[in-house]
């Protein structure tokens, strides 16, 4: 399916053309954005003065198993509009899940306007400069809606090659010991590129100082290497990668012979393997990152994931179309339970379709 030749354009009532685009698609693993560029608008009575708009301009946001979750799109009174409905396919339940009340939160972000408008700013220009998706991609339905982001947790971590170096000294009366702001350090560690197409990073949340369950990433603040190229789309939210803020990580060397791991002399650990590796993960600096293709640090060797990794997700994500207005010249018809949608439902298989 081929992207529009032309803006479509309507006359809203107070006369202003408004541009009609295609959707882009946002999963915890998914987003899609349009070649179509923000421009400047009269403002109408009532609305956001010189706002920016964009008709049939939304976002789709999936679990990472393929299933809907939320659809958020620009426009409305405030700027952005958010809808729970997962018609016609049944209410999902209320969960507890942590991964999935971090997504709520994302997306009660989004519906903040200059947000959202910030936010699609972003991919609008990243998604002119990255590389092509796999050929792969085109056999799924999902293909001809948008191209697909993922967002991932990413952790990280700097430790030493040996034991760090402490004081030999055999004298008697040794110097007092450094303070301990000389023997404490900590690098800051520069992720993404924006003149590297396969380095795929896009941006990055950082962690709440004070992280709780369902809410450990810092949401306000987007750092990105792609800030909009206009300077009218607002972009409070979109921090530039700088030195000034990069994530830090303090360098540590975990002793295998620690007790913690091998336990005491008089009770020895039997499973002294399981415990280095819980006390190695504690060193993990845990990052929210927007990716799109993969991401990496080191650029020496290519890392790709397993096709059967985000082919699962993408065989069960549902394309949806927004179509309308639609005018019949009869009542329409009362819903029939008999054709209900279930989430595994095949339009190929449908025998009794009207």
């Amino acid at each position: 399916m081929k992207e529009m030749d032309s803006a479509q354009q309507q006359l809203d009532r107070d006369g202003i053309n408004n541009i009609i685009n295609w959707d882009r698609r946002l999963n915890p693993s998914k987003w899609q954005s349009d070649s179509l560029k923000y421009r400047r608008i009269r403002s109408r009575s009532g609305s956001r003065g010189g706002s920016n708009r964009r008709l049939g301009a939304g976002n789709l946001l999936f679990l990472s198993d393929g299933t809907f979750f939320r659809e958020i799109r620009l426009g409305g009174p405030y700027g952005a509009t958010s809808h729970r409905t997962s018609l016609p396919f049944p209410t999902p339940p209320v969960s507890t899940d942590p991964v999935f009340m971090q997504l709520e939160l994302l997306a009660e972000r989004l519906v903040d306007a200059d947000y959202l408008h910030s936010f699609v700013a972003m991919l609008d220009k990243v998604l002119g400069t990255i590389a092509p998706h796999p050929n792969a991609y085109s056999e799924f339905l999902s293909s001809i809606v948008g191209r697909p982001l993922a967002l991932v947790k990413a952790a990280y971590s700097l430790e030493l090659a040996t034991q760090p170096f402490t004081n030999q000294s055999t004298l008697i009366n040794p110097p007092s010991p450094p303070s301990q702001e000389l023997e404490t350090y900590e690098f800051g560690i520069h992720l993404g590129d924006a003149s590297r197409i396969y380095d795929s990073l896009i941006a990055y949340f950082i962690p709440q100082q004070t992280p709780s369950a369902g809410n450990r990433t810092d949401l306000n603040s987007i750092y990105t290497h792609f800030m909009p190229a206009n300077p009218e789309v607002p972009a409070p939210n979109l921090p530039q990668i700088s030195p000034a803020n990069y994530p830090t990580v303090k360098p540590f060397w975990q002793d295998p012979m620690d007790t913690l791991i091998v336990g005491p002399p008089e009770k020895p650990n039997i499973n002294p393997q399981a415990s280095y590796a819980t006390q190695w993960n504690l060193h993990l600096v845990p990052v929210g990152a927007l990716g799109i293709h993969l991401c990496r640090s080191m650029p020496t060797a290519a890392a790709q994931l397993p096709t059967w990794t985000w082919q699962a997700a993408l065989k069960r994500m549902t394309a949806f179309f927004h179509m309308g207005p639609l005018l019949s010249k009869s009542d329409v018809p009362d819903f029939d339970y008999r054709h209900a949608l279930t989430p595994t439902y095949n339009l190929t298989d449908d025998k009794n379709m009207a």
